[in-house]
């Protein structure tokens, strides 16, 4: 059982850096093969939602990014050696965007909601374990995420609208663990 805390780092498309943390337990099958499960909780910023619309933002807005949050569920299987492992799994993700009003450019404003539904998820990576006790280690791991989605975007005032699909980022995660 452990706790970790972690980026994602992306394209900009829709996020370049997603910060978060979680819980998360393994079950042992036996010759370092594990089940694990993962509860995380991550904020970021959707950036320039108004791309995806075609809209020209005025210059003076200060707000140019909607704020999102995601909490996601995942399961992987896990091998372990010594002290490396590789993981592989998926899960689903539930994400919340803010609404994004501001001005545009030459005159009139906008209204932007953003309806992101579900993710799921697919990851891979591998790590590193390092023990400080019998029952207590420290991990790293690095990995990659792919996001299969489709966000609908929408400006509420103009009608335009537009998508967010499919992404791919990066991971780093740092954790502490707890073996019984």
């Amino acid at each position: 059982m452990g706790f970790n805390i972690g980026i994602e780092l992306g394209k900009g498309e829709p996020a370049n850096d997603m910060i978060g943390a979680g819980l998360y337990t393994h079950y042992k099958f036996s010759n370092g093969l594990l089940m694990g499960f993962a509860f995380d909780s991550m904020a970021y910023d959707y950036e320039h939602p108004v791309n995806y619309v075609n809209i020209n933002q005025a210059s003076t807005d200060k707000k140019v990014d909607a704020d999102t949050s995601v909490t996601n569920y995942l399961a992987w299987i896990e091998q372990r050696g010594e002290s490396w492992y590789w993981r592989a799994g998926g899960g689903f993700g539930i994400v919340e965007v803010d609404d994004l009003n501001g001005n545009v450019a030459g005159g009139g404003t906008f209204n932007i909601t953003t309806d992101a539904g579900t993710e799921y998820l697919l990851l891979a990576g591998v790590g590193h374990r390092f023990p400080f006790s019998q029952s207590w280690s420290v991990n790293s791991y690095i990995g990659v995420i792919h996001h299969i989605t489709d966000w609908k975007v929408r400006d509420t005032i103009s009608g335009n609208s537009g998508s967010v699909y499919d992404y791919t980022n990066y991971v780093l995660t740092l954790g502490v663990d707890y073996s019984f």
